[in-house]
């Protein structure tokens, strides 16, 4: 019997019925022309983001392809531009966690990406940062990492961050609002904390603290955007 590859299958009917969605409802220009640049037109494009503390940051989240094209993703889970977000970051992982391979041992790391909460993922029907990280998981198909988009929780539904005036505000708002559902699965782990975008880090400082509570050996924050 021939084997059948489930991830082939999915990404078949996720291309159908992409393609069917196109005809019913045409994309707007701008969108449709981030659809068809090429990875490596994307990245000569698309400036690289300034150096963010503990961590990495991809793309100049200011230039307004790759703020139009992180918002389509994530306000409409548009999966063309998640693989080319996901591609464009691969290799610029593979590089940095290579580097810190060697620097501090960061070896057999764990991908997580940031949570929704509940209310948000019922409203949206998905979690932008997993459709990245789930496309991330095809390409690398645990060479590099393994992947659990279920160990981190969101478990508290905060005020919108752009409602806070300050980083101290955003801290605050933040607090124990995330939540490690296994433990044991932390303990003494390397993680990978991925966010589609980073702005003050508040995010990701809460969301690491939580993780290094929970016994995570050493957690680097990574972005496609800043």
């Amino acid at each position: 019997m021939r084997f059948i590859n489930k991830k082939s299958i999915y990404h078949y009917y996720e291309t159908i019925s992409t393609f069917l969605l196109d005809c019913i409802l045409p994309q707007p220009e701008e969108i449709r022309a981030i659809e068809k640049m090429k990875l490596e037109d994307f990245v000569a494009t698309v400036p690289r983001a300034e150096r963010i503390e503990h961590g990495e940051a991809l793309f100049s989240y200011k230039y307004p392809i790759l703020r139009t094209a992180i918002i389509e993703v994530k306000y409409h889970g548009n999966r063309k531009i998640a693989r080319l977000l996901a591609e464009a970051a691969y290799d610029t992982m593979l590089e940095y966690f290579a580097d810190q391979a060697l620097l501090s041992n960061f070896t057999s790391p764990i991908l997580v990406p940031i949570p929704n909460s509940k209310k948000r993922r019922q409203e949206r029907g998905f979690n932008q940062c997993e459709i990245i990280c789930n496309i991330l998981q095809s390409l690398d198909q645990n060479q590099t990492f393994s992947y659990n988009p279920r160990l981190l929780l969101k478990i508290k539904d905060v005020t919108s961050q752009t409602k806070t005036h300050n980083r101290a505000e955003r801290l605050e708002n933040l607090k124990n609002c995330f939540a490690v559902k296994n433990p044991e699965l932390v303990q003494g782990k390397n993680i990978i904390l991925f966010d589609d975008v980073i702005t003050t880090g508040a995010t990701m400082e809460e969301a690491k603290r939580t993780l290094r509570k929970a016994g995570a050996r050493k957690v680097i924050c990574f972005a496609v955007g800043h």
